[in-house]
């Protein structure tokens, strides 16, 4: 395993076309944020017409010029914005690091033969032991697996969920993609090598210290579960997920994309998908099936036809985007056979909107072929490939023409159940789960005078929020913390030190630093419950709190939402407890939710605790209790997060 700053950062200059393809030159359709780019001043709309003095006519070019630039190397940009040629000059900035408010992301590498590829590994926070990891592997495109630049990414997401639950997450770059190093790079090897390349990337995940050999479980994407079934037969693994996979030898795949695709999700006709299919299969039958040369192909009448007739693109040895090579290599494999040997159990997921993968059946069919009792095949209503989420195929559809469609910033459409439902899978094999995370820990406090403190004023956790960590719990244990000398919202020559850690594991502790929303004006009494969050700067962070993020989207009605910490009732046993309830409704300050089997009145201490929704996001924290406006019994009311959102936008401001 080779150390991280062995590799070279790649650059990045961090913008995206109108079209790919576009002739004479390349128009901007986003500029990324923290990139080459946008410390350049390039804006949506320019047009892009040479770097360096080397002019343009495609995206393709401005790829191979921008490639080979290291960072800080020179680089000018001639461009032309509202009929005005200007030209801008610069250095070639890195591009950002991934980060996780769930795990520690380690860039390292993976190096054999020639290549030495950059890995990409989120290891649980505060984790000392070994855990089970969860190796993602890629579909069929050249393309980067390090998303710092697009954080909101989906596949991001999809990490994440897996790092918030305990799980180790690895991911490699294929030779010679982004930092990797390698004597032939992606677009020019073949199916095997690239296999080669993930089978060597399990290799080196087994020996990481932090890893659980005997709990390593492949997920596939796309063609990543195939490449799945042919690592998992070189090297074993403890189970498969897989995602929007395919089981057929690539030649039939590929007709089902001119017969099937066209009419499903294109809209064709069946007599046209009938009419591409039959000029394409001569195409597909001298490319996949034959080692007939393949500048002959090109130059064959019938791939001429196909080409007019803009069913194929060729660009050299290139076509699908990938090297010619690459899917006849593919081809020539035996899937059937393949998952048929495989002894660990698979679990394989279809998307009811997967464009790519056509047919639910195949999935099933594919776990049908497992022995172990263990495999199973699931259907994922209103799921498309790339992880995102629409309720229904004229909604998606729409997205699509309309360019709405954007898996690297899919706002509230990511789909978080395909991780869901692989988690509550691992959890079925037995023996998988890593342990309990922790959200919230006791709040400890020490006066000024160091003869006094207070060991357990309720709950506190971590949040991250625009790319700073905070720590927070609720005004009122003021009341309950309060010294004699203390009659406003501030902790300044009275506390001297104030800590968050698990209960009864005090090594686990996170050190507060400033008040942020301290307030002498504000007076300490039962008003502060109606903006009831104190906001802390972290100190030190020695703990294993998971980081928290705050929910965006509004709550359902009916909507689960559990509450973890611990109270007084409780303190004996208790390191983390969840009480689940239901929302009902909300406030101008509180959230309202009802538990209707729970004794309210035991919640004392509680108060800190965050509220978090199914994707393990903020929603509130424990607070108050209202009067039910049924006229019986009480409601669970936690703050909401209005008050918050309106502090820490005075910070960042």
């Amino acid at each position: 395993m080779a150390n991280a700053e062995e590799l070279i950062r790649g650059t990045l200059l961090g913008v995206l076309p109108e079209q790919a393809n576009g002739e004479r030159s390349v128009v901007l359709q986003r500029v990324l944020a923290n990139s080459t780019a946008s410390s350049l001043g390039l804006q949506a709309g320019d047009k892009i017409l040479s770097i360096n003095n080397q002019n343009l006519s495609n995206f393709s070019e401005l790829l191979s010029v921008v490639q080979p630039l290291k960072s800080q190397q020179s680089i000018a940009v001639t461009f032309e914005r509202d009929g005005e040629t200007i030209t801008r000059t610069g250095t070639m900035q890195p591009r950002p690091y991934e980060v996780s408010g769930h795990a520690d992301v380690l860039y390292e590498s993976v190096t054999y033969k020639d290549n030495q590829l950059r890995s990409i590994t989120y290891r649980p926070a505060g984790e000392h032991g070994k855990a089970p990891a969860i190796f993602f592997i890629q579909g069929y495109t050249c393309g980067s697996i390090d998303m710092g630049i697009t954080p909101e990414a989906t596949t991001k997401q999809l990490v994440e969920q897996f790092a918030a639950a305990g799980y180790v997450v690895f991911r490699v770059e294929k030779p010679g993609v982004g930092d990797s190093q390698s004597v032939q790079h992606c677009n020019v090897i073949d199916f095997s090598t690239e296999t080669n390349a993930f089978t060597q990337a399990l290799k080196a995940l087994k020996q990481k210290p932090y890893v659980d050999s005997e709990k390593v479980y492949l997920w596939g994407h796309s063609l990543g579960v195939l490449h799945s079934a042919v690592v998992a037969n070189r090297e074993p693994v403890t189970g498969i997920v897989g995602y929007g996979g395919v089981l057929k030898p690539w030649y039939d795949y590929m007709l089902d994309i001119y017969e099937l695709q066209s009419v499903k999700h294109f809209d064709a006709s069946e007599v046209q998908a009938k009419r591409n299919k039959n000029l394409m299969e001569p195409v597909l039958n001298m490319w996949l099936n034959s080692d007939k040369d393949w500048l002959e192909i090109t130059q064959h009448p019938a791939t001429q036809k196909a080409i007019n007739a803009r069913l194929l693109n060729i660009d050299g040895e290139r076509v699908i985007d990938r090297h010619y090579s690459f899917f006849r290599d593919l081809n020539r494999y035996n899937f059937t056979e393949l998952w048929h040997s495989i002894e660990a159990p698979v679990f394989m997921m279809h998307g009811s909107l997967d464009i790519q993968a056509i047919e639910k059946n195949w999935a099933f069919d594919l776990a049908n072929l497992s022995s172990n009792p263990k495999s199973k095949a699931i259907e994922i209503e209103g799921a498309e490939h790339a992880f995102m989420r629409y309720d229904t195929k004229s909604e998606y559809d729409t997205a699509r023409a309309n360019r709405a469609f954007n898996p690297s910033q899919p706002g509230e459409r990511f789909d978080h159940r395909i991780a869901e439902q692989t988690l509550a899978w691992l959890e079925q094999l037995g023996g998988s789960q890593p342990q309990a995370l922790q959200f919230s820990g006791i709040n400890h406090i020490q006066y000024q005078d160091e003869t006094k403190e207070k060991p357990f004023v309720g709950n506190g956790f971590l949040i991250e929020y625009r790319d700073k960590l905070y720590a927070l719990t609720v005004k009122h244990a003021l009341l309950e913390a309060k010294s004699a000398s203390m009659n406003s919202v501030t902790i300044e020559g009275h506390i001297s030190d104030w800590r968050i850690y698990p209960n009864h594991s005090p090594e686990q502790y996170v050190k507060l630093g400033r008040l942020l929303n301290e307030s002498r004006q504000e007076a300490l009494d039962m008003k502060v419950l109606s903006k009831d969050w104190l906001i802390f700067e972290v100190k030190e962070n020695h703990s294993n709190l998971q980081v928290l993020r705050l929910r965006e989207a509004p709550i359902e009605e009916g909507e689960s939402l559990t509450a973890y910490g611990c109270s007084y009732s409780t303190k004996t046993t208790c390191r983390q407890d969840a009480y689940p309830g239901k929302y009902i409704k909300s406030t101008d300050t509180n959230l309202r939710i009802t538990m209707p089997d729970l004794d309210l009145a035991s919640l004392r201490g509680l108060s800190g605790s965050p509220v978090l929704d199914q994707q393990r996001r903020v929603v509130g924290i424990v607070s108050n209790l209202l009067p039910s406006e049924s006229g019986e019994g009480f409601d669970f009311a936690p703050a909401n997060l209005s008050y918050l959102l309106a502090e820490l936008n005075k910070l960042n401001d």
